[in-house]
């Protein structure tokens, strides 16, 4: 972190509390005025749409820069929230990330089924505000605010796992699921977590995290989708043959299996060994009296 700050468990407990509340309420009520508008009105559904795109992460911030720096007098810029940068690797990992998900699941029996009769305003729909707004949103609440916290109350291990099964369990609020499925949404998912937090740690920045959100929401369950039924709502569902939770993901979906957890292993233990690396850089860098510059 590029701050010593230090955060009682309270306040990290309370901040967490507070940045997931404010994200939930907002989805939920920028939800409900999309489906009112449509419903009651003639406007086209990207005009609603687009607004909540816009207003969901900006008013999440906005309700967290006010939280975070007015009553827990610390400074916003210290969990991350930097401004607006990509880097390469980011970059690299959010593009290979869902092409090496989709290449696997491709080298299993199954069929790639088109759908034909896609509504073009609903898929535009679904890219900008289940991909970028989400995506951007999720990654200030977990990566940032969440993360951050706990990674000053205790130290980045301990903020790394507990912020990435957080982020795994919240998803619960998609839906009922079984006890095996619930499981593997925990452990996938926290695998997820886990690489998102180790972007984030390595650039100190929460800005590629939001790149590798969005992209893997958009090319893996907008645009393309793996399950074991067709999906109306996405260009190309890869059906799959196999009815194994293990592969399936179980209620949840793809995300939540075995395969899926197994390709975020490999970037994790990529992300794993760069860390370590520029930390051994820097140790070098200190023993030989040399400054060591991020």
């Amino acid at each position: 972190m590029p701050s010593n700050i230090t955060v009682s468990w309270p306040k990290a407990l309370g901040g967490s509390i507070f940045a997931i509340a404010v994200s939930l309420f907002f989805a939920f009520s920028l939800q409900f005025f999309v489906l009112s508008i449509t419903r009651y009105t003639s406007i086209p559904l990207l005009v609603p749409g687009f607004i909540a795109a816009v207003l969901y992460p900006l008013l999440t911030f906005l309700c967290l820069k006010k939280f975070i720096e007015k009553f827990l007098k610390i400074p916003l810029k210290t969990l991350r929230f930097s401004p607006f940068r990509l880097n390469l690797g980011g970059i690299l990992i959010a593009l290979l990330l869902p092409a090496l998900v989709l290449f696997v699941y491709n080298l299993m029996p199954g069929e790639w089924i088109v759908t034909n009769d896609i509504r073009m305003p609903d898929f535009v729909f679904y890219m900008i505000m289940f991909g970028i707004a989400v995506g951007i949103t999720e990654e200030m609440v977990f990566r940032g605010v969440i993360m951050g916290l706990l990674e000053k109350c205790y130290n980045f291990r301990a903020a790394l796992i507990i912020s990435s099964v957080i982020f795994a369990s919240i998803h619960l609020v998609n839906g009922f699921i079984s006890p095996l499925s619930f499981i593997q949404l925990v452990i996938s998912g926290s695998i997820i977590g886990a690489l998102l937090g180790l972007v984030g740690y390595y650039y100190n920045s929460f800005w590629n995290n939001a790149l590798i959100h969005a992209l893997w929401n958009i090319l893996l369950l907008v645009v393309f989708n793996i399950a074991i039924t067709p999906s109306d709502n996405v260009i190309c569902t890869y059906v799959l043959k196999s009815q194994s939770p293990l592969i399936t993901g179980g209620d949840f979906g793809f995300e939540a299996s075995t395969v899926t957890a197994l390709v975020v292993l490999v970037f994790i233990g990529i992300m794993v060994y760069v860390i370590k690396r520029r930390q051994r850089i820097a140790a070098g860098n200190s023993d030989a009296g040399e400054p060591y510059a991020q």
